[in-house]
Formats: C-alpha cells, structure tokens, sequence
C-alpha cells in the first residue's frame, strides 16, 4: 500500500487499494494470508512497484493473481465460514447487503455503530432451557457463528426478541429493512439446512461484494 501511495497516479491508486480490500477480506475467509510464500510475493510486488515495473491496478492484479484465493477457494470458504468478532460480522453482512442493493462500492462501508444496528443470531447464543429443541447441541456450538446464522437488526428490534424461538423472531425479521434479514423470514423452520442454504446464497454475493478485478 505504501508504494502503491508513493508511485500510482492516484485514479489508480483507489483502485489499487480497493482490490487490496478485496484480497484481505478473502485470506480472513480462507486463511493463509501470512504464510511465508504471500509475504514474500508481496515484498516483491512492493520492489516492483519501486522500480516502475507495475505502474497500474491491471498490471497489479496480474502479479499477486497466484497469491490470492480464486473465486472458487473464497466461494466455498465463505459458503461454511464461521465468524467470532462481531464488527466483522457485521461488515461482512453490510457490504453483502449493499451489494444486494447494487450499490458501486458494496466493500466500502463505514462500520455501522453496533449500538444502533446489531448482531442477530437466529439460533441464539444462549437458548432457553426447553426451546430449540430440533437442533443436537453439538449443532448449535457449531452453527451458532456461522454466517448464514447471523442478520442486522435494529436494535430495539434484538432486545425485543432476545432468545426466542423462531417463529417469534420471523415477525420482527418480516419488519426488517435489510434484505437478507427479510428474506429469513421466508422460512417456516431453521435448522442447520436453512442456515446453510442462506450462506451459500451469501456466499455468491460475497465473490461479487469482493471481486478480484
């Protein structure tokens, strides 16, 4: 990023760091992106940016290409990715919901405040003792961060439903303005099928939401 600031004309300086967007959103998905042979590409990327040899995004995006995670390796990550930092959830699920919206720049979003717009877990985190009772335990420790378990809600809307069973939680999902939070709630039941038939759906949006041209 640093030679790309000192040497890039600065349309494709933006560009440049965009993409850069893009690569570390894909290695915190699939891993790998401190290994020893990404840190060495990356150093003689930087050299050559140095020495004028990559003067633009397009030259840039052909050097690292065997560097980052194909569209395939994030795709299929992403599809069964779990996630245990909420601010990260919550961008991840943010720009996915731009991109939805077609919006131009889906991965630029400003974290929201999480005061205001919350993490939703549709399993929750802590059940009542007696509800969920579909889903096996070692079920829940293992779906309950996965992304296709997670919605932006307001937040009055989260407190209001806290851990309650699902078809009491739908009503609040139909009233929200996201739209992969509305589109839980066209669900009847949710279990580990439903929870990874929406990741995969994320997952289509999430190549696109972080392209790698």
């Amino acid at each position: 990023m640093l030679a790309v600031a000192a040497k890039f004309e600065q349309v494709e300086a933006v560009k440049a760091f965009k993409l850069i967007l893009s690569w570390c959103v894909r290695f915190l998905i699939v891993g790998g992106g401190r290994s020893g042979s990404v840190n060495e590409g990356y150093a003689k990327i930087a050299n050559e940016i140095w020495e004028n040899k990559i003067t633009d995004v397009k030259a840039l995006a052909k050097a690292v290409v065997s560097l980052i995670p194909t569209d395939s390796e994030f795709g299929v990550s992403f599809a069964s990715a779990t996630v245990g930092l909420p601010y990260l959830a919550r961008y991840y699920l943010r720009s996915i919901e731009q991109k939805m919206l077609d919006e131009k720049e889906p991965e630029f979003v400003v974290n929201a405040d999480a005061t205001q717009i919350t993490l939703e877990h549709v399993l929750p985190e802590n059940p009542l003792t007696g509800t969920w009772t579909h889903f096996d335990r070692s079920d829940m420790s293992a779906y309950i961060n996965r992304i296709g378990n997670l919605a932006l809600l307001k937040a009055t809307q989260n407190s209001d439903i806290g851990n309650a069973e699902f078809p009491d939680k739908v009503k609040e999902y139909k009233k929200s303005g996201f739209l992969w939070t509305q589109n839980i709630a066209e669900k009847k039941v949710w279990g580990t099928k439903e929870i990874t038939e929406r990741q995969t759906k994320m997952a289509e949006c999430a190549v696109k939401t972080w392209p790698l041209k």
